[in-house]
C-alpha cells in the first residue's frame, strides 16, 4: 500500500523490483489508477515523499520514500535510507494507543447468562488482545472459549467467537503490575468482517505511521529492529 502525505491518494499494489544499480524500487501501476491525481496530490504535500506499508512473509514494515517518476507500466521510487519492522506475524496488528478506547462484550465463561465487558489492547483480522484483571486469570486459561464476542468496527457489529492462546501477566522493570493480558483467536468470522476489520486495521495504521514519520524521523524511518 502506497499513499501521499496527506493521504488523499492510496493505492494498493505490488513490488516488481528492487534494484540498487538503477538507484529504486519499482511497482506495477494497477489498473484504474489515475497518474494525473497521484501526482496533484504530491504537489499539495510539496514534497515527494509517499508512505509505504508492504507485507513480507513474516514480516510488516514501513518506510517512506521519494517518488522518481513514471516508466511504461511501473511507478519508480528512491530507495528508502530507513525501514521500520513493526511485527512477525501473519495479520497486520494495531496497538490501539491510550486514549482510544474500543470494548468488547461477551458470555461469562462460568455463567453464560453474565455478559462481560472488557477493554481491548490491540486488534488484527485474525485475533485481538483483552486486558483483564490479576484476579480473574484463573478464567482465562489458554483454550477457554469466549462466546458471543461482540465489538463494534466503524457502525458495524461484529459477533464471533474467540479462543483464548495466550495468557501475559504485565510487569514493570521485573516487577508484576496489576493486570493481564489474553490472546484470543477468532472464530465463526464471515469474510465480510474479516475484510472489514483488516481494512480499519490498514487505515488506523497507516494514519499513525504517517504521524509517526513526519513527527520523528522528518529524514527517513526508524531503523530495524
Amino acid at each position: 500500500m502506497i499513499w501521499t502525505k496527506n493521504q488523499e491518494c492510496v493505492v494498493n499494489t505490488m513490488m516488481v523490483l528492487f534494484s540498487e544499480v538503477d538507484t529504486g524500487i519499482f511497482f506495477i501501476v494497477p489498473k484504474g489508477f489515475d497518474p494525473k491525481n497521484f501526482m496533484a496530490s504530491l504537489a499539495k504535500t510539496g514534497e515527494n515523499d509517499c508512505f509505504f506499508s508492504m507485507s513480507l512473509a513474516r514480516a510488516n514494515i514501513f518506510f517512506k520514500a521519494a517518488f522518481i517518476g513514471f516508466e511504461k507500466k511501473y511507478m519508480h521510487f528512491d530507495i528508502p535510507t530507513k525501514i521500520y519492522k513493526v511485527q512477525r506475524r501473519n495479520d497486520l496488528r494495531f496497538v490501539f494507543p491510550q486514549n482510544y478506547e474500543m470494548e468488547v462484550q461477551f458470555e461469562d465463561p462460568t455463567a453464560p447468562n453474565n455478559v462481560l465487558t472488557k477493554k481491548i489492547i490491540d486488534l488484527s483480522a485474525g485475533g485481538m488482545a483483552l486486558h483483564i484483571e490479576e484476579a480473574d486469570h484463573g478464567l482465562y486459561q489458554p483454550g477457554v472459549m469466549l462466546k458471543s464476542m461482540t465489538f463494534i468496527i466503524r457502525g458495524r457489529q461484529i459477533i464471533c467467537d474467540g479462543e483464548i492462546r495466550h495468557v501475559a501477566f504485565n510487569s514493570h522493570g521485573g516487577r508484576r503490575v496489576s493486570g493481564a493480558k489474553i490472546g484470543v483467536l477468532f472464530h465463526k468470522l464471515k469474510a465480510g468482517e474479516t475484510q472489514h476489520i483488516a481494512q480499519f486495521i490498514f487505515d488506523e495504521s497507516r494514519r499513525y505511521f504517517s504521524n509517526f514519520f513526519t513527527t520523528n524521523f522528518p529524514g527517513g524511518g526508524k531503523d530495524e529492529k
